[in-house]
């Protein structure tokens, strides 16, 4: 499939998709102190990073009123935004992309993935998957799409 049409896929019903609630990774879990859900909100991202803490960060979406509300959290309330965060319908599978390419720390600037990448010095497209997992049921090529932007990047 061409990377426009991954890009436009978008969900049906997208409050009916579950994720995995808890990912394991080695002999722990991992994602047990994200924010619980809130009314009307669900996980539709989940980045696994191969930290030594098993790091999660966990992609929202919240109906509220006619929007749609993204929030990006992770489990040390760190304040993350430079997103889209308001939409009026189901976002696309190059919107939620553009979600993980966009999102930041607030404090630092810089885009978190980026930011994981240099600091992990993951520098090839290997590398960088084995260190980061991004489990979606929503959008199930978006690996693919993150590989594809990296690869524009030179990794």
């Amino acid at each position: 499939m061409h990377i426009n049409e991954l890009k436009s896929y978008t969900p049906k019903n997208i409050f009916a998709i579950k994720n995995r609630p808890i990912l394991y990774k080695s002999n722990f879990n991992v994602g047990e102190h994200l924010p619980p859900l809130q009314a009307n909100e669900s996980e539709i991202v989940r980045l696994s990073l191969g930290s030594t803490t098993g790091d999660i960060i966990s992609i929202r979406l919240k109906r509220s009123n006619d929007d749609l509300i993204i929030s990006v959290v992770d489990e040390y309330d760190m304040q993350i935004s430079g997103f889209k965060d308001k939409y009026n319908s189901t976002p696309n599978q190059g919107e939620i992309l553009d979600i993980i390419i966009n999102s930041a720390i607030e404090k630092e600037g810089q885009s978190l993935i980026i930011n994981i990448i240099k600091s992990n010095q993951l520098d090839s497209i290997e590398k960088i998957f084995e260190f980061i997992k991004i489990d979606s049921a929503a959008f199930p090529n978006i690996n693919e799409l993150l590989e594809d932007y990296l690869k524009d990047l030179d990794y």
